[in-house]
């Protein structure tokens, strides 16, 4: 039986800009990470928009093994990653 685990409260526009940063960081399309991380297209650019509002935990593992960082990571990324995440989103 699969437990139907999704994760909350969190803000969904920070965590979508934390995916397409790191995606974009290992160069991979939205249909690349779609199929490494067993979800579709459609769900990988709503999650990058802030626009899903259900990201499931297996997801969200698979995320963070498939960047080599934690779960939380891409939950609440350090100042440090914020700060690239905004340089990257200033570019034209």
């Amino acid at each position: 039986m699969k437990l139907n685990t999704q994760v909350t409260g969190i803000d969904l526009k920070e965590v979508g800009k934390t995916i397409r940063w790191y995606r974009r960081s290992f160069n991979l399309t939205q249909r690349e990470m779609a199929e490494l991380t067993g979800t579709s297209l459609l769900c990988i650019n709503q999650w990058e928009r802030g626009k899903n509002k259900l990201l499931r935990v297996e997801t969200l593992v698979k995320m963070a093994q498939l960047f080599g960082v934690s779960e939380q990571d891409l939950l609440y990324p350090s100042d440090e990653v914020k700060k690239w995440i905004n340089m990257s989103s200033e570019e034209p």
